[in-house]
């Protein structure tokens, strides 16, 4: 038999020894062929039968915290219960295998973005709370779906920030990028402003006009919302209120240093004496008047009713120094009725319909009464304000606050509950409170 061939050592150069084995597509030797569970069609089958068992579960899940929360009068015993089928619905899709995880992990990247996707929202929601304590320092709270982080703002920034005035009014509105802005009055009664451009971290601009600080009365609210204008320049105006007027501060660059400027809504009443008399306000932006134009609204409450304020604002900076007038017809209803409150609000706030394809309204405006009764009514430019039915808290709700996806937030004792109002059906759903949602207790 003739001898084996010398097999030289690999040097580097020319195919592997065993081509059949690595990069065997390589080469002209023919390939194995491939198993069963590996093959192109065998792979998209079973991705496909995977999403469908995800989304099957979703909407099966869905459905029972639909029905568990809508029996839910805010009890501790029913937010225990939504917030745990919350959390097994959570843990079970991580315990669906790598495909799952991987959009578990898109999902959060989503949210981190500050995407305003539902479904994003729905698992991974974050919310942030600021608050004044007793010694003038704000106070924020931060919730996630897996954890809390409670900081005064003052120790996450590098420059000096001005004492808040002791029971200040707050506002506070994020940017479409996500950057939070965050108002306040100091012990001057000046208008003063910080924004968290990250998690925990917090910077401060000086909030003036080209003449000064911009100065509040003392029991002036303060409501704030972002406009885009016609030309798609992002506007954030802070409204509030002096001794004698109604005012919207105004800037494109709330991060810069930079002027802002201000006009004239409406003037108010002066001050009884022996009284003190706090406004009652709401402004919201993007709102489209009947001739197409954009516009910011507000909503002003004075002694002898509520009326709507209209301030076109569709280049910027606006052509006219005092761009707000006042609306007649915005606020009946068809049988040309104004809107009536027993007794009065103490708070007003606007939740956006637009984008929840809400026939011919744009916004919602709520109102909470002393009894902690929220009131709703729906206004669009061309359309007959519509009443809703209301939201009965049964609570002694201190303040509350909305979103742009038709969540409404009411503080009350230690914790803040959680309503979302269902657009089509006009009914309030209670689906928990923040600190229940997040730690399973009241903190």
């Amino acid at each position: 038999m003739p001898n084996s061939p010398v097999i030289p050592p690999p040097t580097g150069k020319g195919p592997p020894l065993r081509p059949d084995i690595i990069h065997n597509h390589y080469y002209t030797t023919n390939p194995k062929a491939l198993p069963w569970y590996r093959r192109k069609p065998f792979f998209w089958t079973a991705i496909a039968v995977l999403v469908f068992v995800v989304v099957a579960c979703a909407v099966s899940l869905g459905v029972v915290l639909k029905l568990e929360l809508g029996k839910s009068r805010m009890r501790v015993d029913h937010q225990t219960t939504s917030s745990d089928l919350r959390n097994v619905f959570w843990c079970y899709v991580l315990s669906i295998r790598r495909v799952v995880k991987v959009l578990v992990a898109i999902i959060d990247d989503i949210d981190r973005d500050g995407s305003r996707d539902a479904l994003c929202h729905l698992y991974r929601v974050r919310e942030i709370k600021a608050s004044i304590d007793d010694k003038g320092d704000l106070i924020v709270t931060e919730w996630s779906a897996d954890n809390r982080s409670h900081y005064r703002i003052r120790d996450q920034l590098r420059s000096r920030i001005p004492d808040a005035k002791l029971g200040s009014p707050l506002a506070m509105a994020a940017s479409p990028s996500g950057v939070v802005h965050l108002f306040f009055l100091d012990t001057q009664d000046a208008l003063s402003h910080v924004f968290r451009s990250a998690t925990g971290v917090w910077e401060t601009r000086t909030l003036s006009k080209r003449n000064g600080p911009v100065i509040a009365s003392g029991p002036s609210p303060l409501s704030t919302a972002w406009h885009r204008t016609g030309d798609g320049t992002e506007v954030l105006a802070i409204a509030y209120a002096n001794s004698q007027e109604l005012r919207l501060a105004m800037t494109d660059g709330p991060t810069a240093e930079t002027s802002w400027l201000v006009s004239n809504v409406a003037s108010l009443p002066g001050p009884v004496p022996g009284q003190l008399q706090e406004p009652c306000f709401a402004v919201a932006g993007d709102w489209r008047n009947a001739m197409g134009a954009r516009t910011m609204l507000m909503a002003v409450l004075m002694d002898d009713g509520l009326f709507a304020y209209e301030c076109p604002i569709e280049t910027w900076p606006p052509g006219s120094k005092t761009p707000c007038r006042r609306l007649n017809d915005t606020f009946r209803d068809d049988k040309g009725r104004d809107v009536s409150f027993a007794p009065p609000p103490k708070q007003l706030g606007w939740i956006r319909l637009d984008s929840h394809h809400s026939a011919g309204y744009d916004f919602s405006l709520v109102g909470l009464g002393e009894d902690g009764f929220i009131s709703e009514n729906r206004i669009g430019a061309d359309e007959a304000r519509k009443a809703g039915r209301g939201l009965e808290t049964r609570m002694a709700v201190r303040a509350i606050s909305a979103t742009d996806e038709a969540v409404l937030f009411a503080a009350a004792g230690d914790d803040i509950y959680m309503y979302r109002l269902d657009v089509d059906s006009g009914s309030w759903r209670a689906e928990g409170s923040l600190q229940l949602t997040s730690h399973g207790k009241t903190a």
